[in-house]
């Protein structure tokens, strides 16, 4: 079998000109990508499974120096013609210890770490209090170091979407996608992250409140709290916003 005859299948499945595999192709080779695996969750009608599509890529497993790692790979269709804005900003956030590692990148392709984890909503469902209040904190202190270093994720009210939970119990938030680099501190992440996971009307949320022993007060206090962390995202600040979530917990 043609060792990238996984890839090709699952370019085919966006009506690929030949200009556009040949492409890809090369920045395979010049990356040192192996092997394609068929594999993941979501099943392409040209019959290979990937373990991720969005509307500008598909992430695929490969193989480099028979390491597993993540490969994002630019839909044909794609209204964004690549990817190297995205691993750039994806780089500059792993400097501060969050999101995958970015191993190499091209202009079709990243390469990066397979985050194998579940997705927040299903995870607070299935662990005691204790680990949900933990996983919480190092969602938070991530979205802060993000503030710090004035990197907007952009898609943080879709935490069902991008956080993840490995099997250790630490967080990822992935695909950076939309991602913008403000280059200035900024507090859209944290206020994201804490309106996605206490203020909507989700299961999710429900859990949390219920935990958090959030009531109405508390609700109006951190509001209070993430006005003033609009204008100064700064540490003070935050630990604050930390406290007050965590009181009588």
């Amino acid at each position: 079998m043609y060792r990238f005859e996984n890839l090709i299948k699952a370019l085919l499945a966006f009506n690929p000109s030949k200009e556009y595999v040949d492409s890809v192709l090369r920045e395979v080779e010049h990356l040192g990508i192996e092997t394609f695996e068929d594999y993941g969750e979501i099943l392409l009608h040209t019959g290979v499974h990937v373990v991720g599509k969005g509307q500008n890529s598909i992430v695929m497993i490969c193989r480099v120096d028979g390491r597993e790692y993540a490969c994002k790979i630019l839909r044909p269709d794609a209204s964004r013609t690549s990817l190297k804005h995205e691993a750039e900003i994806l780089k500059k956030a792993n400097e501060v210890n969050v999101g995958p590692k970015v191993v190499k990148y091209g202009d079709k392709i990243i390469i990066m770490e397979y985050v194998d984890g579940i997705p927040l909503e299903e995870y607070v469902k299935n662990v005691d209090k204790d680990s949900i209040i933990e996983t919480i904190l190092k969602i938070l202190e991530q979205t802060y170091r993000l503030d710090n270093v004035g990197i907007e994720h952009s898609e943080l009210s879709r935490v069902e979407e991008h956080v993840l939970v490995k099997k250790d119990g630490d967080v990822c938030i992935i695909d950076f996608e939309s991602a913008k680099d403000r280059s200035k501190k900024i507090s859209k992440n944290t206020t994201q992250i804490i309106n996605a996971l206490i203020f909507r009307n989700t299961e999710t949320c429900k859990i949390i409140r219920r935990l958090l022993n959030i009531d109405d007060h508390k609700l109006k206090t951190i509001l209070e709290i993430l006005r003033e962390y609009k204008k100064r995202p700064d540490r003070d600040i935050f630990n604050k916003l930390i406290m007050t979530l965590m009181s009588k917990v």
